[in-house]
């Protein structure tokens, strides 16, 4: 689980999905959200349409929480960002997951500046 202050509430989840940015394909995307000065914060959407095993869902869910876990100090302040993955991603080994999601984010970044 992450820490509580690195996590969106679903009122704020849904608001990213309205005016967020899009980032990504379709197995692995981002919305993004400009917020201010606070730290970045996280919420991760692993829909049960496109993965039926909850093993799978709860899996991918684990494997994208360490990697913003290892990433949330270097990971630019003011945003609220929601991880969508798709079903392929089951199938990443989490060295594919976390490579994806960090050019996902150098992606997000360059866009920005």
């Amino acid at each position: 689980m992450l820490a509580r202050f690195l996590r969106l509430d679903r009122p704020e989840i849904e608001l990213v999905v309205a005016r967020g940015r899009r980032f990504g394909n379709r197995d692995l995307g981002l919305r993004v959200l400009k917020v201010g000065h606070s730290p970045s914060r996280f919420a991760i959407v692993v829909p049960a349409k496109e993965m039926k095993q909850s093993v799978d869902r709860h899996l991918i869910k684990r494997r994208i929480r360490s990697v913003i876990r290892s990433l949330a100090p270097r990971i630019l302040l003011g945003f609220h960002i929601v991880v969508f993955c798709g079903s392929a991603t089951v199938n990443w080994s989490f060295a594919e997951l976390k490579k994806s999601f960090v050019d996902l984010l150098k992606d997000f970044i360059k866009k920005e500046s």
